[in-house]
């Protein structure tokens, strides 16, 4: 139990530290890449007016032709008439492709945009355009538009990001280590509280076994001494002390059962069984138990002729029978209806009776150790409120789920789903 607590912290530790720390490396990639497009994007425009400049005074070209063949830097200038003044982009390898997405370039305005496109290969590029419009006297002298190629930073922040997740993985790893080390180190105490609490529990129930013991022989002994002269009232108190020892016998076993933690412990005895057969023949066993009570008892066949599990036989006929004991004690008439049947994944059991019913909220507890819907009726039949929780222990060792609802009109409706033997 305490294992299974420990992974589910560190499961738990980690994810939380997993989100903080994508989203940290999230954050930082953006806020660079944001903080790196945006210098980019002020130099760029500065660089578009030193070259209308030097164009101006000395006719020197935009863009140094190296950098055009190599596909680095870029440019064309158009004059008011919209006609080619300097064409620096037909020598580029992307000038086709950024030609073919003319309507996303930015207006010539002192704007910028972020271009990418695809090639051939797949392969993803990244320009970064900006264009400015130059004035004279009211009039338009030209238009001059430039393309930064942002491969360089691309690649910079691929590795950049694949560096830091490479890091953050390592962080999740020693967290994961962390994590764990530290809820074994939390959950310890509770460990030693635990062992001692089950301890205790075992020892108590043991000592209380026999002094019980004599007192129902003692109580006994008296109800059947034919020379002692009881009144009535001490002939009822003495049945009503029996009563009580029995009840209270029947307590410690389950409690001591419970502090041994059997059902959790003992190992499974795996084999094919047919849970068609062991439904019929556990309602052959608890029939006479509900007509005691004047209860109707059925096996009601499914679609399927046979339901094979992979289980322990005898821990599903405990199973039926805690379920089948549990209508009968809650049912005051009607019929308990029991049926096996699979679909394409489970097999699927249904206990059905016409009883007193369950409400949602407790059907949220009601396989809780201790918990019991009405406590003074569940008193009367005898329940400890443990069965339906060891059937819930059962049924999870078996990989499967179970589950209770209401029934219309009334009565209860428990529902087991195991894996199907395959």
């Amino acid at each position: 139990m305490f294992d299974k607590l420990k992974k589910r912290l560190t499961l738990i530790y980690t994810g939380i530290f997993s989100l903080i720390m994508v989203f940290v490396v999230a954050v930082t990639v953006a806020i660079g890449c944001i903080s790196v497009l945006r210098t980019e994007k002020d130099m760029l425009i500065a660089d578009i007016y030193d070259e209308w400049r030097e164009w101006i005074g000395s006719g020197e070209l935009p863009v140094d032709p190296a950098l055009v063949k190599k596909g680095e830097m870029m440019s064309l200038m158009y004059d008011a008439d919209g006609n080619i003044i300097i064409d620096q982009m037909t020598d580029s390898p992307y000038a086709a492709a950024l030609t073919a997405i003319r309507a996303s370039w930015p207006e010539p305005e002192n704007e910028t945009e972020l271009l990418y496109f695809r090639d051939k290969k797949g392969t993803l590029h990244f320009f970064l355009a900006g264009g400015c419009t130059f004035w004279e006297n009211g009039q338009i002298q030209a238009r001059l538009y430039t393309f930064l190629n942002l491969e360089d930073y691309y690649d910079m922040a691929v590795d950049g990001m694949y560096f830091l997740f490479l890091l953050c993985a390592v962080c999740i790893m020693l967290a994961a280590g962390g994590g764990y080390y530290m809820a074994a180190k939390n959950i310890k105490p509770l460990e030693i509280l635990f062992a001692r609490e089950h301890e205790f529990a075992a020892d108590a129930s043991h000592e209380l076994r026999t002094p019980l013991t004599v007192l129902s022989l003692g109580v006994e002994s008296l109800q059947n001494d034919d020379e002692s002269k009881l009144s009535g009232f001490a002939q009822e108190v003495l049945r009503d002390m029996q009563h009580e020892t029995k009840y209270m016998s029947r307590l410690i076993e389950a409690l001591l059962a419970l502090a041994r933690g059997d059902e959790e412990n003992t190992p499974l005895a795996r084999a094919k069984v047919d849970l068609t057969e062991v439904a019929v023949k556990v309602c052959n066993k608890m029939r006479p138990l509900a007509a005691k009570k004047g209860l109707g008892l059925e096996y009601a066949a499914g679609d399927a002729p046979q339901v094979f599990i992979l289980g322990d036989k005898n821990k599903m006929e405990q199973l039926l029978i805690i379920f089948i004991d549990n209508a009968i004690k809650y049912s005051e008439s009607g019929t308990i209806t029991v049926t096996v049947d699979a679909d394409s994944m489970h097999a699927v059991i249904k206990v059905m009776d016409e009883g007193i019913g369950i409400s949602e909220s407790d059907a949220q507890k009601i396989f809780e150790r201790f918990y019991r819907v009405d406590k003074a009726r569940s008193r009367a039949a005898g329940g400890f409120g443990l069965g339906l929780n060891i059937a819930r222990i059962i049924v999870g060792r078996h990989g499967g789920t179970v589950s209770v609802k209401p029934r219309s009109p009334h009565g209860s409706i428990f529902t087991v789903r195991l894996p199907l033997y395959r």
